[in-house]
């Protein structure tokens, strides 16, 4: 047995969000895409569980039963296999690629405890029940489809002259393919696969009835980014600087929603810049151990201080008081603490151990060392304390949907 002065073993999920920026982020991107969150990618996930919900409650199996979320997912597996056949990524693609390794397939060859049944709130259901509610596919409570949902169901049911209710049939009922024998159904039904114009239109009844019930978003639907412009916003910290101030003068209805957006994205880049420079000094104290505090440090915590002052006033979503606090306090040291001291209150909250408390590192190797140091030495070759805030802000830069918008909207005109 061998001890260690380093807590090994950390609760599952204390390592995600260790300044609590989630809570406070997601409200920021629901004010303009309520429907998105980071893992809901594809629409084409929506058509095949409108489908899947179809199947179900056909057979008078719903929600309201434990039993309904292995039901999905045994209907599940089957469109996961079809992708993994076609050599798609897919949610649980690692599980699906050790169910292929056998020509025949069948439902009843997978045993109960095979993996892919561990975790069913891992994958179609858990990842696209909300957004589905919020798309207006499913009703309120998540319990069935409503109108719009079952036009989806009908309309994803065919493809080039596939029927894939059928083979659901087939494959529910326990019968064994062959992988061959499944590849043009893979083919056609696969995650990049082009929808057909049925399925087309109710795209477009889909997002037109969203705008009608969110009408201040309507534009960004009717007059929606184009990927390259996107792209091209998006390439460096020089041409990032430009991506909210382009946002604010093609959608100027918004302006005030997309600056509160600016404005947390900066401070807490500026946050995280922090909390990794102590959390690596702190780890390697005395080892290759990071400059002292200098000129970057000191203009960080100035913009930090001045940018949390402006915010507050704007009464943005804050992070357990830590803007706020920023606010009231100024110098580098102070900054530090606070940021610090915030990480552990956070944690602590989620029942999960501090990163580092006290100046005590308590959970190794969180921050990439390397990747950090090589940042912080491209900061400090800028003289120009604008250029290095820019350059903090891309690093940091966070997902506030846009890319998705562009997915669904072009999958709704079959430009995929």
């Amino acid at each position: 047995m061998k001890f260690s002065e380093y807590i090994i073993l950390d609760k599952q999920g204390g390592s995600v969000d260790p300044l609590g920026f989630l809570r406070p982020s997601g409200v920021l991107k629901d004010m303009l895409f309520k429907q998105f969150t980071v893992l809901a990618n594809h629409p084409a996930y929506h058509g095949f569980l409108a489908c899947a919900y179809q199947f179900l409650s056909r057979r008078n199996i719903t929600p309201a039963q434990k039993s309904f979320a292995r039901e999905f997912r045994n209907l599940e597996i089957f469109w996961g296999i079809l992708n993994t056949r076609a050599g798609q990524s897919i949610l649980n693609v690692t599980k699906y690629n050790g169910l292929v390794q056998d020509n025949l397939i069948s439902l009843a060859k997978i045993r109960g405890s095979h993996p892919i049944f561990y975790r069913l709130n891992y994958g179609t259901l858990g990842h696209y029940s909300r957004p589905s509610i919020s798309w207006g596919i499913l009703d309120k409570e998540g319990t069935k489809l409503t109108e719009l949902g079952k036009k989806l169901a009908d309309a994803y049911e065919f493809r080039e002259g596939i029927n894939l209710i059928k083979w659901l049939e087939r494959w529910y009922s326990k019968e064994e393919f062959e992988l061959e024998e499944i590849l043009k159904v893979a083919t056609a039904f696969r995650l990049n696969a082009s929808p057909s114009q049925d399925e087309q239109n109710i795209w477009q009844e889909i997002i037109s009835e969203y705008c009608q019930r969110n009408p201040h978003v309507k534009v960004l639907w009717d007059n929606p980014i184009k990927q390259d412009d996107l792209g091209a916003i998006q390439a460096d910290e020089k041409s990032y600087i430009g991506f909210f101030p382009k946002l604010i003068e093609k959608y100027n209805n918004l302006k005030d929603k997309i600056e509160l957006i600016r404005m947390f994205e900066s401070l807490s880049a500026l946050v995280q810049f922090v909390f990794e420079r102590e959390y690596l000094t702190c780890q390697y104290e005395g080892k290759n151990s990071l400059l002292p505090p200098d000129d970057l440090e000191k203009r960080v915590a100035q913009s930090l201080q001045l940018l949390a002052a402006d915010y507050c006033k704007l009464q943005g979503p804050d992070a357990k008081k830590l803007f706020r606090t920023l606010s009231d306090i100024s110098g580098y040291a102070h900054i530090a603490k606070a940021v610090m001291d915030h990480h552990v209150t956070h944690q602590n909250s989620k029942k999960a151990s501090p990163f580092i408390k006290d100046g005590q590192l308590l959970i190794k190797d969180k921050v990439d060392k390397d990747r950090f140091t090589v940042f912080w030495e491209k900061l400090s070759g800028e003289v120009d304390e604008e250029a290095q805030i820019a350059l903090i802000n891309f690093q940091y830069r966070r997902d506030w949907h846009f890319w998705r918008a562009i997915l669904y909207h072009d999958y709704s005109r079959g430009n995929i």
